[in-house]
């Protein structure tokens, strides 16, 4: 064995191609009148290493190992590093990766590829003590046990609070709606946060018309609930037909000609919100007093 990253062994055709590290001392300078200043050495910076690896299929399954590394990346996964020597690095976390494909086949698949990874030192004081406190806790019989009179029943949320819930989603994703619609661009990163957050507004926007239906409601006969709740939902459907016309007629003009619509239509889905807005607001201020 050559190294070993968490639980994945680097040997022969699956190894390290480079590794290089650095680390700094954090030092604060303290200006002086009249005089040059002083400095203060405060701690030892957090070390970083940058590593190279190099996966070949006749030692791995490459796709395999560059998921394994994704997912360990994408969970902040902290992942010992140690040599063949029995040396141990230190703790680390992987902070970013690019993956190039070295060699594949004649129908796409990788045979080789070279794996550029970041990581960063995780530190933590008292390891020992604290990984000894982790075994007794998941010990059989002695560990962290649940007292047996502790109940597991979960008080339900009161209606008010759910709907002061829906009010906040709702109004946050209206904001954001708003100011990527000032600066709208027919940009595929644009576009996705747009439909991302139209999506949460008409997901929410129907929970309120649903409840509005439903006679055991906080919000059943409360007046203008529904008819704001909907013209919500529809409002949003308008801005977000907008987005898929432009993506489908012009995805190669950055402002297409219906960018007029688009910000029309955000003003009116943004007015609704207010009336909606409005029309909650007594669930909602009950829910503050409730609380």
């Amino acid at each position: 064995m050559y190294a070993q990253l968490g639980t994945t062994i680097f040997d022969g055709a699956k190894s390290f191609v480079s590794f290089s590290e650095d680390e700094e001392a954090i030092i604060v300078e303290h200006a002086l009148i009249g005089r040059k200043a002083r400095l203060q050495g405060t701690a030892i910076g957090l070390r970083n290493i940058s590593i190279t690896l190099f996966l070949h299929q006749e030692f791995c399954k490459v796709k395999d190992e560059i998921a394994r590394l994704r997912t360990a990346k994408n969970s902040f996964e902290i992942l010992s590093l140690l040599w063949g020597n029995g040396v141990v690095e230190g703790e680390f976390v992987i902070t970013t990766m690019n993956i190039g494909v070295a060699q594949s086949d004649s129908i796409g698949n990788m045979v080789s590829a070279n794996v550029n990874m970041s990581l960063k030192e995780s530190h933590r004081e008292n390891k020992l003590e604290q990984d000894q406190q982790a075994a007794q806790n998941n010990a059989f019989a002695v560990g962290d046990k649940k007292p047996p009179t502790k109940s597991n029943r979960v008080n339900p949320t009161p209606c008010s609070k759910q709907v002061s819930d829906i009010m906040t989603i709702i109004k946050a994703n209206a904001g954001a709606v708003d100011t990527e619609c000032k600066a709208y661009t027919n940009t595929s990163a644009n576009n996705f946060k747009l439909k991302s957050h139209i999506s949460i507004i008409q997901t929410q926007a129907n929970k309120l018309i649903t409840a509005s239906l439903t006679a055991s409601s906080c919000v059943n006969g409360v007046p203008g609930v529904n008819a704001a709740a909907t013209s919500v939902r529809d409002k949003a459907a308008a801005l977000l037909h907008d987005i898929q016309l432009n993506q489908t007629i012009y995805p190669h003009l950055v402002l297409p000609p219906t960018m007029p619509a688009l910000k029309g239509h955000n003003t009116e889905l943004q007015s609704a919100v207010r009336t909606l807005v409005s029309s909650t607001s007594p669930i909602v201020k009950n829910s503050i007093v409730k609380k």
